[in-house]
């Protein structure tokens, strides 16, 4: 049936429990576990953490992390080389990591867990799986080159253009043969000596575009994930035909039980199409045993979906099941189909900061917590760059609620904060952080955000149910509501004129007339469905133009604030932005309107362009150890335009940003912990290509060509001049040049001196 056919409601999830922890994972959490593999001997458990580019080890008999591997320093990528997906050797000695953006293959020797180092084939395509056979990695891309690897040397010893866009690989058990999925229907069979194809086993007629491929114990089947047409695949693979298929939504992983008489199934489906997290069948039916949905413990709304990692104990008795989106490994028992646990590689948030307001002077930054109750609000010196005190919005009981967001006078004199469920709003005196009486709207819903009019005598208090409250001040009066139409809304913005408003929610935006308080105009968007559905669409407004940037999961739609003119489409997955992964939060500007800023949650990033030549200006891997800032999901620029302050909602802490070298310069904790403070260090003149371009000999065309840069290596320059041409040409540290207009040049470029050929 199709997923909207379904109409039994899903069970209730078994609710998870925490596996407590001896290491202290607070500064060094892990985000979006992809993978999992096992050692031949059941004892580790190797799970990569994508958006904070780690690899975590646990010991499987206590169930406790035991290492973290720092691999980011393995990457050429900006944003780190993102490994996805993780092979073992047989023996146990190495693991091979694909680093999913960076488009390399990191190999680890386990007896040490330190890198044999990384290869890279070459090209620009993601990697997008790793298998291993034998003494041999494979490598492969998204557009099907495979890498052949010697695993003690990390070295690439073959590749193979397989001619086809591919999605997974998995090794037969005995050495004999490497299995490909095609993203396009079909399994190819590969020669584990030569990567050469050997035969094709035609699916065309049942699914394609598999997730995972899983082979049965005795290595008489194969079972590809399907996730475009939900369902699995089973090939007999001693007649190599399609002998079954089997329902499931969206699946993912795969993992069998000992005796290979059950599929276990991990599926996508954030927003519920999957129905089920684990499905559980019979490989001789394909009937549903059982299926099974998590309750993750964290009190603010996790999820245990996306599980496209699955490991199984050597004895079967055990899955380690990694979920991308609850952050952690379910240990599962295959006897009783019952939970036993979560590992959770990112702790729970203590604060959970979503929104954040500074004093328009800059001396102080008032951060919200989503979780603390009563209302609470860290306040933040920013001349020490420590949290110094918090406002407690203590009240009784008909207010009493953690805080999704707070907003500040235009003289800073007064603090506004939200007790969200309760539909309260506070004021506080900020000299003397007195907590006033609170406005009580007699509504039932949440408020989740608000805006003062740059005038002061009025706020725009938005719930997110889609309606804004009209809040009169100082006094705190109810004025009027606006019902705009929408549902899941979750920022609103103000033009700096403050003629307009600007609404978003999970799907669509809404846009009003500050003058009348009337909406103009309302945009539904999709079905709410994965890829779609975005909790929180960022907005942008550019402080010295009339220029509003609407985002969703994939870009903005960027107009005019006066004529509601369609300007263009900023695309984030063109090369140079964001790899894929996008998830904006929030967007925001330096006062001067010169540089904008973009909160990537899904990318643990923050990315600087230029919006007049849309050019990438920097990309900062907040993610990253030693910063591990997570989850960037709100942005505010300092009146002075010399810092930006990115608030880490799952991470409890602000990344300090300085926005002339675009680097980290410190990191504040928002749970007690110290602030980590970082030199800023020169920033050498870094340069790529959007494409293949030419290297010359000197500053112009007529030179002779010395060689072709790749679109995926990053080139230094230390030089720039005028060519006989008119155009400014880069000297690169290897001493060819390239004409500036065909790369891409990074923020050390800026002050390039000018040299003589």
């Amino acid at each position: 049936p199709n997923r909207d056919e379904l109409e039994e409601a899903a069970p209730l999830g078994q609710r998870l429990s925490v596996i407590a922890q001896t290491m202290d994972l607070r500064q060094m959490r892990g985000e979006e576990p992809t993978d999992i593999v096992i050692s031949p001997d059941g004892s580790r458990l190797y799970v990569p953490a994508r958006n904070t580019d780690t690899l975590y080890v646990i010991d499987a008999g206590t169930r406790q992390v035991t290492d973290v591997v720092n691999l980011w320093d393995e990457a050429q990528h900006p944003f780190g080389p993102t490994p996805s997906r993780v092979a073992i050797s047989s023996d146990g000695r190495y693991v091979a990591l694909a680093n999913q953006v960076d488009y390399s293959f990191t190999i680890l020797d386990t007896t040490t867990l330190e890198p044999v180092g990384t290869a890279r084939p070459g090209g620009s395509d993601m990697a997008v799986d790793v298998a291993i056979s034998g003494q041999t990695a494979f490598g492969l891309s998204g557009s099907g080159v495979l890498s052949l690897i010697d695993l003690p040397t990390a070295t690439v010893t073959q590749t193979v253009n397989l001619g086809r866009e591919v999605m997974a690989m998995a090794a037969a058990p005995d050495g004999s043969a490497i299995y490909v999925s095609l993203s396009r229907r079909g399994i190819l069979v590969l020669d584990p000596a030569t990567g050469q194809i050997v035969r094709t086993i035609d699916t065309s007629d049942k699914g394609g575009g598999s997730g995972d491929l899983i082979i049965s114990p005795d290595g008489a089947r194969i079972y590809a994930s399907a996730p475009n047409e939900d369902m699995i695949i089973a090939v007999d693979l001693t007649t190599y035909q399609v002998i079954s298929t089997y329902e499931a939504l969206l699946p993912e992983g795969l993992a069998l039980n000992g005796d290979g008489s059950r599929l276990f199934v991990g599926t996508f489906g954030v927003t519920g199409e999957a129905r089920y997290n684990l499905w559980v069948l019979d490989t001789q039916s394909g009937a549903l045993v059982q299926g099974i949905n998590f309750t993750h413990p964290a009190p603010y709304g996790r999820l245990v979906s996306d599980i496209a990692g699955i490991a199984t104990a050597p004895d079967g008795s055990t899955l380690y099941l990694a979920t991308v989106d609850g952050d952690g490994v379910v240990v599962f028992n295959t006897d009783t189909l019952d939970a036993e646990g979560i590992i959770l590689i990112n702790p729970l948030a203590e604060a959970l900061p979503t929104r954040a307001v500074i004093s328009p002077d800059g001396a102080a930054l008032y951060v919200s917590s989503r979780v603390k109750r009563p209302a609470t609000v860290a306040v933040i010196d920013t001349a020490t760059q420590t949290v110094v005190d918090e406002i407690v919005a203590d009240s009784e009981r008909e207010c009493d609620s953690a805080s999704y967001g707070l907003g500040i006078s235009p003289d800073g004199q007064v603090l506004y904060i939200l007790a969200s469920d309760a539909m309260c709003i506070f004021p506080v005196d900020t000299a003397t952080q007195t907590v006033g009486t609170p406005l009580h709207i007699d509504e039932r819903g949440t408020l989740i955000h608000m805006a003062v009019h740059p005038d002061g005598d009025r706020a725009y208090v938005l719930s997110i149910s889609g309606t804004v409250y009209v809040v009169g001040l100082p006094d705190l009066t109810l004025e009027t509501t606006i019902p705009l139409g929408l549902e899941d809304t979750y920022t609103i913005k103000l033009t700096p004129d403050g003629t307009r408003a600007y609404v978003t929610d999970s799907l669509g935006y809404a846009v009003l007339d500050l003058n009348t308080n009337t909406v103009l105009n309302v945009q539904q968007g999709g079905e709410r469905v994965s890829f779609q559905w975005v909790s929180g669409r960022a907005v942008g407004l550019h402080p010295m133009e009339p220029i509003v940037y609407i985002g969703d999961f994939w870009g903005f739609d960027v107009q005019r604030t006066d004529t509601d003119a369609v300007l263009y489409r900023l695309d984030l997955t063109q090369r140079g932005w964001s790899p894929g992964r996008t998830l904006t939060r929030d967007m925001a500007f330096t006062p001067d309107g010169r540089l904008g800023y973009l909160a990537l949650w899904d990318e643990k990033g923050v990315l600087v362009f230029d919006p007049q030549s849309r050019q990438v200006k920097a990309r900062i891997d907040t993610g990253r150890l030693p910063y591990n800032g997570c989850s960037p999901a709100w942005l505010v620029p300092a009146p002075d335009g010399q810092t930006m302050y990115a608030v880490n909602e799952e991470c409890d802490s602000v990344t300090v940003i300085d926005t002339t070298s675009q680097q980290i310069t410190a990191m504040i904790s928002l749970n007690g912990a110290e602030t980590r403070r970082y030199e800023i260090v020169p920033v050498p003149c870094m340069i790529n290509a959007p494409n293949v371009v030419n290297l010359r000999a000197g500053p112009g065309t007529t030179f002779e060509v010395v060689r072709q840069l790749d679109p995926s290596e990053q080139v230094e320059a230390d030089g720039q001049t005028t060519g006989t041409d008119g155009f400014i040409w880069w000297r690169l540290t290897e001493g060819a040049w390239v004409r500036s207009d065909v790369v891409e040049a990074g923020l050390g470029c800026d002050a390039m001196p000018t040299v003589t050929p």
